[in-house]
């Protein structure tokens, strides 16, 4: 029941919530719930040509393992609502990524190292058609189980994957990912005010994804 806004303003590579460990094999069993994340900027540097930034809303980092992670809100971080770089066994359940910068969600499987991850009954809505929608390293539905999700991107049809060997989100589903999940309006009452709350008759409830108060 945290509110994290604005951080990360003068770091990189960080998370508004951040956990990290060099154990490959340790289940943590902690549980990252009911926070709203927003405006995490990973600010590092100012260069003649551009900024650099690299920050994730939740970031479980190095081979974080053994986390759940649910009813969180994230929104406007510049990589992405969730990362989850190396560990093995965490479970992503029914929370909202919104709007990050570059992609909506990283699940790089860092040394190869990651088995046995779950990423379903979330929502990932974002604006900019040019984001990425899932960046990834060498993803298998062993590495990382995904379904039941609702994907939204307004005037877009197919999201945009950057993932080892998929070339598209038909190609991500022919391997086994999101087979029974969806592309369609969430239905928030007021995003341009970030009030994520669901109207009636979202789409989201269909897959089984409940209500976040």
């Amino acid at each position: 029941f945290n509110r994290v806004h604005w951080t990360n303003l003068e770091t990189f590579d960080t998370g508004a919530i951040e956990v990290t460990q060099h154990d490959r094999e340790l289940q943590s069993g902690s549980i990252i719930r009911n926070n709203v994340v927003g405006d995490s900027v990973g600010w590092y540097a100012q260069g003649p040509d551009k900024d650099v930034h690299m920050s994730w809303g939740i970031y479980l980092d190095s081979f974080a393992g053994g986390y759940t992670v649910t009813n969180n809100i994230t929104y406007r971080n510049s990589h992405g609502g969730i990362m989850l770089q190396g560990g093995k066994g965490n479970t992503v359940v029914n929370n909202i990524f919104i709007d990050s910068t570059v992609a909506q969600g990283y699940f790089p499987n860092f040394q190869d190292n990651s088995t046995g991850q779950t990423l379903s009954r979330n929502i990932f809505y974002y604006s900019d058609p040019e984001a990425i929608l899932i960046a990834g390293g060498n993803l298998t539905p062993e590495v990382l189980r995904a379904d039941h999700n609702l994907y939204f991107c307004p005037g877009m049809e197919t999201p945009r994957m950057r993932v080892r060997g998929i070339a598209s989100f038909a190609d991500w589903q022919d391997k086994g990912f999101d087979r029974n999940s969806k592309i369609a309006d969430p239905l928030f009452r007021n995003p341009t005010q970030d009030d994520y709350s669901l109207r009636p008759g979202s789409p989201a409830f269909g897959l089984g994804f409940k209500a976040i108060e």
